[in-house]
């Protein structure tokens, strides 16, 4: 006899889904925190670094860039597999929300990437990053933790709405056959 919840299965489909929609934001974010950096040379990528950049765009210092590519499949793998999460996790909606879930993490970037461009000392929402010192992290990898809480945040609202729309459903067809009963 067994007990406890039964894991559902893998889905292939949607784990190639996640890996494509995690492409867009782990490569944009890479390629914005490259440029974005603060100092002689700082670190680039997210969650985990993949190189360490001496373009500065702010201070104008133009020097080549490392890359290290497994750090990018890597980080590429981790923001994947929250969103086949996000995905199993939504039910029905799954691949909206997902989609909804990169379209926030997109919009994370964008928003600490205007922060950048109006020169505010603290970029990024909910963790700010400075955008002048270097803190204990580096400054993509907090970046990468505001785009996952964005895009979490994103996939509950779709779950919510989900829920929402199918209560509403319940109720709708509850009403209508306690009108077609004979009194």
């Amino acid at each position: 006899m067994r007990f406890g919840l039964r894991a559902p299965a893998f889905d292939l489909r949607s784990a190639v889904f996640a890996l494509l929609l995690a492409f867009v934001p782990v490569s944009a974010l890479t390629i914005v925190s490259q440029f974005a950096g603060h100092g002689e040379a700082h670190y680039y990528g997210g969650p985990i670094p993949v190189g360490v950049s001496s373009i500065d765009l702010i201070f104008g210092s133009p020097r080549p860039t490392t890359f290290f590519a497994p750090f990018f499949v890597l980080d590429l793998l981790i923001t994947a597999v929250i969103f086949y999460a996000i995905g199993r996790q939504v039910g029905l909606v799954g691949a909206i929300a997902a989609c909804g879930a990169a379209v926030a993490a997109l919009a994370a970037l964008a928003l600490a990437v205007a922060m950048v461009a109006m020169r505010f000392e603290d970029v990024g929402l909910p963790f700010p990053a400075s955008s002048y010192d270097r803190g204990p992290l580096p400054a993509a990898s907090v970046l990468w933790a505001d785009m996952v809480i964005w895009a979490v945040t994103a996939a509950a609202v779709a779950r919510l709405l989900g829920r929402m729309t199918s209560c509403q459903s319940d109720i709708d067809m509850a009403r209508s056959s306690d009108l077609s009963r004979p009194r």
